[in-house]
């Protein structure tokens, strides 16, 4: 690229790229309080009829109304789209004329459409973090030149600058830059845990007929719906060797289209308490017969035998799952390896009854997800089996939610660590004692002791095991 400040900018990741447009995944509906207030619902209406941003509205609302946070978002089957968030509102209306559907009513919605990407490298078309706003400082993550995640921050700016600044009659500030704060860890971070810092991703693309110079964007918080649109898209360019933006064998007609499908997350009710459910979520879909595309393709990356990574560094929970039929168990969960049901086949009624057990037990819907995603499977609330098996679990577990948690994250602790379940059963009650998986403060000890065993791997820590069981003079 030819040297100039634009370019510089560019390089150094001071400039923006233009966005034509953002589609969102959901959208926002008055709270309870908010819609009894006329005035209120004066004010919302224009932003629901897509005239002008939500944010705009919302801010007019908490000066004449004097309520300080009057809407609440709503998950929709649909994806929404919004003149006022286009530089353009035509190419709202032109996005719903070309791929809009009326289904249930005579409304017509985004339910999927095509997308383009404008380069095969991922972080340029899908940049994310896990970001804070609101706060005295703000917060981000960002990664070092050695590789770790870093929690990067500008610090504030003193009396004793501004005035110095007056003094010399700057018209420009100097520019802030980010200084660490130490690394991004969300496990046992403040901000994350309290849910003032979250993961921020940003999805961007064209579509096909809709004539914007700057891509569209879609937004997500979900780690888990981000996820999988990176690692489809990872195991199609570690295949291929590129990310390509037309279809080989059909020219002409698009290769990725994004739609919505219900997956079980966790997410916030009218009364702002967190629970475990069907949402619905973006889900990003390939028109191209893969096996085809392998049998003429020739990239080094097939002959080098690379498989795709998962973007592992997103989540707080980093270490890999192991697969349903490999996972331990411990105490009260079921041993036996369940039949698997095809996805999509399941009862309806008993799912409703494990999420109302599971919401019913007061623990952290997160952590539910984790432990149940890492010990059954991905498909895990879909699945007739699995659901019968987080039933019973949860039945036996009550209602104390310090409880579930702290048992929670010890079975997680397990099931990632990889050792064998007898000889860890036989380890932890020769150490704490009979009844220690009833104890709070014995399952937390039991959980920081597997975590800082499982650092060394399970081998070491079998060994280490095995050891104390044999000093001890016990059968291990």
């Amino acid at each position: 690229m030819e040297k100039s400040i634009l370019s510089d900018r560019l390089s150094n990741g001071t400039a923006r790229l233009n966005i034509s447009g953002r589609i969102r995944s959901g959208t926002k509906l008055l709270t309870a309080a908010a819609a009894k207030n006329p005035k209120a619902v004066s004010l919302f209406a224009p932003a629901l009829a897509g005239q002008q941003k939500f944010k705009d509205a919302e801010a007019a609302i908490a000066a004449q109304c004097n309520i300080a946070y009057p809407t609440r978002p709503v998950n929709t089957p649909h994806f929404n789209v919004s003149g006022a968030d286009f530089e353009m509102p035509e190419f709202a209306r032109h996005i719903l004329d070309t791929y809009g559907e009326q289904r249930a009513d005579d409304v017509t919605r985004l339910y999927r459409f095509p997308i383009v990407f404008h380069t095969d490298q991922l972080l340029d078309f899908f940049p994310h973090a896990f970001k804070s706003y609101g706060g005295t400082v703000n917060y981000e993550s960002r990664y070092g030149k050695d590789g770790k995640r870093y929690c990067m921050y500008r610090e504030p700016v003193t009396p004793e600058q501004v005035q110095q600044q007056r003094a010399q009659r700057m018209k420009f500030h100097p520019r802030r830059e980010l200084v660490p704060r130490g690394e991004c860890m969300p496990d046992s971070c403040p901000e994350y845990l309290q849910g003032q810092c979250k993961f921020r991703g940003e999805l961007q693309f064209y579509i096909p007929g809709i004539p914007t110079v700057g891509p569209v964007s879609i937004a997500t918080t979900s780690q888990y719906a981000a996820e999988g649109i990176f690692t489809d898209l990872m195991r199609i360019k570690a295949a291929l060797g590129t990310i390509p933006r037309f279809n080989p064998f059909q020219p002409g007609k698009p290769i990725y289209w994004l739609t919505k499908v219900q997956e079980t997350r966790t997410y916030y009710d009218d009364q702002g308490a967190k629970r475990l459910g069907m949402q619905w979520v973006p889900k990003l879909t390939a028109d191209l017969d893969m096996a085809k595309a392998l049998s003429l393709n020739t990239a080094p990356t097939l002959a080098l035998g690379l498989a795709p990574a998962a973007p592992q560094s997103w989540l707080a929970e980093t270490t890999p799952g192991r697969q349903a039929t490999e996972m331990p168990t411990d105490g009260n969960t079921p041993s036996a390896t369940l039949a698997a049901d095809p996805p999509g086949d399941y009862d309806a009624e008993l799912q409703a009854r494990v999420l109302r057990a599971v919401n019913d037990s007061n623990g952290d819907p997160e952590l539910v997800s984790q432990w149940a995603t890492r010990r059954y499977g991905q498909d895990w609330s879909r699945t007739n089996a699995s659901l019968d098996a987080v039933h019973t679990v949860f039945r036996s577990l009550g209602n104390d939610g310090e409880y579930v948690n702290a048992r929670l994250r010890f079975e997680i602790a397990a099931l990632v660590s990889g050792i064998d379940e007898t000889l860890r059963k036989q380890y932890f009650k020769a150490k704490l004692g009979n009844g220690w998986t009833h104890k709070i403060d014995q399952l937390a000890t039991a959980t920081g002791e597997l975590e800082a065993l499982a650092e060394r791997g399970a081998n070491y820590a079998s060994s280490l095991m095995l050891s104390f069981l044999d000093d001890l003079q016990l059968p291990a």
